[in-house]
């Protein structure tokens, strides 16, 4: 991943807090066509046990059913979200949690980060990360 942004959690509409499922809302049917692998979750909520699991025994989703398992959770509080386009073996996007303060977004793809950039105005490119002009 070449680029990436940070947007802080709670960074939405006046410091309404993000969820992960709105970042899941922006990539579309893109995102909901891919294949998802997570890693590393730490969540709450009644989806959490089910998260874990495939956190733990490396089961891929969908991204429609991911996004359903995580409109189910209240707060994801760390975790690696890895989305695969159909037969692909590298990663177009990656989402990390960090410590229910943020989410990492890396990507190649300068459209998707644009998208982000455009919905949280306090989103910030990660040191190293940034696009070759200022978006």
């Amino acid at each position: 991943m070449r680029y990436g942004l940070t947007i802080p959690m709670f960074s939405h509409r006046g410091g309404e807090f993000v969820h992960l499922r709105v970042l899941l809302d922006i990539l579309g049917s893109e995102g909901e066509q891919s294949i998802w692998q997570v890693e590393s979750v730490e969540a709450l909520g009644s989806g959490a046990d089910e998260l874990h699991l495939a956190s733990d025994s490396g089961h891929t989703f969908f991204g429609a059913e991911l996004k359903r398992l995580v409109s189910k959770l209240e707060q994801i509080v760390d975790g690696e979200f890895i989305a695969f386009k159909s037969n692909e073996s590298q990663p177009w996007i990656v989402i990390k949690a960090g410590d229910s303060t943020f989410y990492d977004v890396m990507t190649d793809e300068l459209e998707v980060l644009s998208m982000f950039r455009r919905v949280f105005a306090s989103s910030q490119f990660i040191p190293g990360m940034e696009p070759p002009a200022i978006m």
